[in-house]
């Protein structure tokens, strides 16, 4: 499990072979391109703006590929609440370097965070490496499962998305507990104290008091949570998906309460445990032991 970020800041800290483009990559969450990036840029707080988690300060420190800093880095690494392990998508070899070299390294070093491996410069991806790198994935999803996700992009998409989105997903990997908190996966069902404290959270949001979440009910919950209002077709698709979960989730006034629980039972039970961590946090339910001690 991950260690808690320590006080409100979550450090991720990013490491890789030299050129592989992770200075540039992580430079790319401020609109910046670097076509001559230094060897290591300087720590980059992250705009609140574009966090949307409710997950406090996000730092994220950048390290050197130059042996003589190994001592610097394995301090880094150290320190890290979350580590972001950069590869090169035109060079095979420095995928390789991930299980050779850096996730053994952190094994050594005896870090036991979140890991996400990121391939950089796809846009110079050569498609005949394609079965080769996925290849290297498949062993290293086998030998390392500390490794949580694999993401492969180019500073020009990160840019073109304006989200620094593998940086916040290794922040939710720090500051979101797994889904067994939430939910019993035998019994298919959200835990009694979870469905009490979504319960609650529908009554606060039901402002008309009509039972049901109509389209506006359902935005201000969108916004109360920092996420981007819904436009119309998402709510229909929304409904409709509630719908088919339970014949009682819809009716004519909008989504009910036994719709509200199916549609967070549906997103735990695809193993993402973050929304309705998010959800919670947004009203109040800050960790696993306050929920369980404002839900008796």
């Amino acid at each position: 499990m991950a260690k808690a970020a320590r006080g409100n800041e979550t450090r991720v800290v990013v490491a890789g072979e030299s050129s592989t483009g992770k200075s540039c990559f992580i430079c790319s969450i401020t609109g910046a391109i670097l076509w001559n990036p230094q060897p290591c840029v300087d720590p980059i707080n992250v705009s609140q703006d574009l966090l949307p988690d409710h997950g406090g300060p996000l730092t994220i420190i950048d390290t050197s590929s130059e042996l003589e800093d190994a001592g610097t880095v394995a301090e880094e690494l150290k320190r890290a609440d979350a580590v972001v392990l950069t590869y090169a998508c035109d060079r095979p070899e420095t995928f390789e370097r991930l299980s050779t070299h850096w996730l053994p390294e952190l094994r050594n070093l005896q870090v036991k965070v979140p890991v996400i491996v990121v391939g950089c410069k796809l846009d110079l991806k050569d498609e005949n490496l394609e079965d080769r790198l996925r290849q290297l994935e498949s062993q290293i999803k086998l030998q390392f499962p500390e490794v949580n996700d694999f993401v492969e992009t180019s500073v020009f998409e990160e840019i073109l998305r304006r989200r620094p989105r593998v940086f916040l997903r290794a922040r939710q990997l720090v500051l979101f507990p797994p889904v067994d908190p939430l939910y019993d996966a035998e019994a298919g069902s959200l835990k009694p104290k979870v469905t009490k404290a979504l319960e609650r959270i529908f009554e606060e949001c039901d402002q008309d008091k009509d039972g049901a979440l109509n389209d506006t009910e359902l935005n201000d919950f969108q916004v109360h949570c920092s996420w981007s209002p819904l436009q119309p077709d998402e709510l229909a698709n929304i409904k409709r998906f509630v719908e088919g979960r339970v014949s009682s989730g819809v009716n004519e006034c909008g989504i009910t309460v036994g719709g509200f629980r199916a549609l967070h039972t549906s997103i735990l039970e695809r193993g993402d445990p973050s929304v309705t961590w998010i959800a919670l946090r947004s009203f109040g339910y800050n960790d696993a032991i306050e929920l369980i001690s404002q839900t008796p």
